[in-house]
């Protein structure tokens, strides 16, 4: 009974899909801003529930609330298939742990799968609205255009067509400086400096030391790596070896860290080992 009453909250977010499936064209990037937003805290409430029952010794009952989460939520996400795929795996993942008596592992990696469907779907929501202000930014651009060459018609046509170029000039430029803060500020390696503490599903523990330069050291390993933004996320590549990681920073201030075995795997095969890091102090 305890595990229906925590999963309602998603139950509810299947009829919001269906309700905003029905509203008109015009409502429909509205209705999904507002169905991204409600997803984000019901998954959050979901997570905090579970792991306050991971906390008190029921890992059975964080794992097949997380399931259920998992299950309800994979029919929201058709316009993110590659998240679809990740969430297949991890329960499948999961499922395995699962009958091997291990409970605790498989909330795990449940849980790893939950932070990454919020942390993406919150970069995918950022990304919709800048677009949706360039694009009113170049309607209103093309708007004072026209006012502008109605106006100009009594002027010379060689100052009206320099005017013309020198403000599409300017307003370039102020794009451009308007591109290069949202970079900064999408870039978010400077956001991960410091020493971590990351346990992957396999129970093993690795130390992170993030420098500001995006270079990382490894507490007592021979083994040095660095972290660049490529492909729309943070990948951290080692000096040593052909391994690959994946870092998302969740909203609740953890490292998710998704291990690849080998650059050509990422990132159609899903990761070796998953682990979730925690900033030491």
């Amino acid at each position: 009974m305890l595990l229906g009453t925590r999963t309602l909250p998603l139950a509810l977010l299947a009829l919001a899909a269906g309700v905003s499936a029905a509203e008109p064209e015009g409502d429909r990037g509205a209705a999904k801003h507002r169905l991204q937003q409600t997803l984000d805290r019901s998954l959050r409430d979901v997570i905090n529930e579970g792991a306050d029952l991971y906390n008190s010794g029921d890992s059975a009952a964080a794992y097949r609330l997380f399931e259920g989460a998992l299950r309800t939520v994979r029919p929201l996400l058709a316009d993110h298939r590659q998240l679809q795929r990740s969430v297949d795996d991890s329960l499948a993942r999961a499922a395995d742990e699962a009958r091997s008596c291990n409970t605790g592992r498989a909330a795990f990696t449940l849980r790893c799968a939950l932070d990454r469907i919020r942390s993406e779907m919150s970069e995918k929501d950022d990304r919709d609205g800048r677009g949706k202000k360039r694009m009113d930014r170049e309607r209103e651009r093309g708007r004072k255009d026209k006012e502008e060459e109605k106006d100009s018609k009594g002027r010379d046509s060689r100052d009206a067509k320099k005017d013309k170029e020198d403000k599409k000039d300017k307003e370039d430029k102020e794009e451009e400086k308007d591109s290069r803060g949202r970079d900064s500020r999408d870039a978010k390696v400077e956001d991960l400096v410091g020493r971590w503490k990351v346990t992957f599903t396999q129970g093993a523990d690795r130390v992170y030391l993030i420098q500001r330069d995006g270079e990382v050291w490894f507490l007592g390993e021979k083994l040095t790596g660095r972290i660049e933004r490529k492909r729309g996320g943070l990948l951290l590549t080692f000096e040593e070896n052909d391994q690959i990681e994946r870092l998302t920073l969740c909203k609740d201030g953890r490292l998710l860290v998704e291990h690849f075995e080998s650059k050509s795997a990422f990132p159609d095969k899903k990761p070796a080992r998953i682990g979730i890091g925690v900033r030491q102090k």
